[in-house]
């Protein structure tokens, strides 16, 4: 079984396994699930709103910052606590995630006007 976009290994580890195939299915439904629920979020929220590429730039560069800034205070002999080190993950992730998903629904969004509903479409089936 291949593992397309947004599966993990973990489901091509148990697709070997006669056993766990309930399991599978199950994984693959929920990932299924989760890709509907975010371009039906994609849709109603970006559907007509302009989308620019500067808020792309402005969480990347959030992220880029904060990794340069936690290297060196790393490179410095910083070792961070537990709170600390969630906190920086946070710092860190959050606009990652935000950059990544936003870029990925504005370079849809750009393949027509009715891409983002099209999208939803195909994801809701």
């Amino acid at each position: 079984m291949p593992v397309g976009l947004g599966q993990s290994r973990t489901v091509e580890r148990l697709a070997g396994e006669p056993e766990n195939s309930q399991k599978v299915r199950d994984r693959l439904k929920e990932c299924r699930k989760m890709r509907a629920a975010f371009w039906r979020f994609a849709h109603s929220h970006y559907h007509a709103k302009p989308l620019s590429a500067l808020t792309d730039a402005a969480a990347l560069t959030w992220v880029v910052f904060f990794i340069l800034v936690y290297v060196a205070a790393l490179m410095a002999g910083w070792r961070p606590n537990g709170t600390e080190a969630i906190v920086g993950a946070t710092l860190i992730g959050a606009p990652l995630t935000f950059g990544i998903l936003h870029r990925r629904i504005r370079l849809e969004a750009s393949i027509g006007s009715d891409a983002l509903y099209r999208k939803r479409l195909e994801t809701d089936q």
